[in-house]
């Protein structure tokens, strides 16, 4: 990738350090974040000491600007991906930022996710543009509906996943504060992310109202792979018909 795409940081710990380039890919981000000790998906700028050292063009000086210590540095890498992989959503993050629609790190993902939809309208399945492998995601566990599950920000097609294991696609609110509403087969607009679970959940016509406050219920713990969920949560042979 070209110089004008760069944004490069330095992070570190008392005794270890890692010069990371966005440009660079995920591969790249993801074994850095490893050499300081973390899980990729489990660490944030508050876990590390970090500077900003180059940003090539305005809009990543922008992405530089909004960070803060709670924001994930993978979700700052999935912020950078929708600005270098997805067709015109630089320019269309330019007029955003002009009328002041983006303050945050979340804001932009919303914003590029959205666009994202809206510009593959006619393909149902949506390209996965960051290209991140099943087995590297960590998960945060939660329960929905009594049943024990998976939550990951990440859109996850279903012919990734085991025979038997349920997947349904989450909508958030109309002004996008992150509130979970509904969930089902397939979301189109508001999408917040999937939820992974080996008991099937009933949809009415393919969705499902959600009261997160009600039905829901996120785990403390420290996030986990779904290699080791299904060690908890075995798929059972009934599930195969899926």
């Amino acid at each position: 990738m070209k110089d004008k795409n760069s944004f490069k940081m330095v992070l570190w710990t008392d005794d270890r350090k890692v010069y990371i380039d966005l440009s660079k890919g995920y591969d790249h981000v993801s074994n850095s974040l490893h050499k300081l000790g973390y899980y990729p998906y489990d660490i944030k700028f508050s876990h590390v000491r970090f500077k900003f050292t180059h940003q090539s063009n305005e809009n990543l000086k922008y992405l530089a600007h909004v960070i803060t210590k709670d924001d994930y540095i993978m979700d700052v890498f999935r912020a950078y991906q929708y600005l270098n992989r997805v067709e015109g959503f630089d320019k269309h993050l330019s007029m955003l930022i002009k009328t002041q629609h983006v303050h945050s790190i979340k804001d932009i993902l919303i914003q590029g996710n959205l666009y994202q939809l809206y510009n593959n309208n006619k393909n149902n399945n949506i390209p996965n543009t960051q290209k991140i492998k099943l087995e590297d995601i960590r998960f945060q566990e939660i329960t929905i509906f009594s049943k024990h599950a998976l939550f990951t920000p990440y859109r996850i097609d279903n012919k990734d996943l085991p025979k038997g294991l349920y997947r349904y696609e989450c909508q958030c609110d109309d002004n996008q504060d992150g509130i979970i509403t509904m969930i089902g087969k397939c979301i189109h607009v508001n999408f917040w992310g999937t939820i992974l679970t080996t008991k099937k959940i009933g949809l009415h016509h393919g969705y499902r109202n959600v009261d997160e406050i009600k039905d829901m219920l996120f785990a403390d713990a420290r996030s986990i792979s779904l290699h080791d969920y299904l060690k908890k949560y075995p798929i059972v042979k009934s599930n195969h018909s899926r």
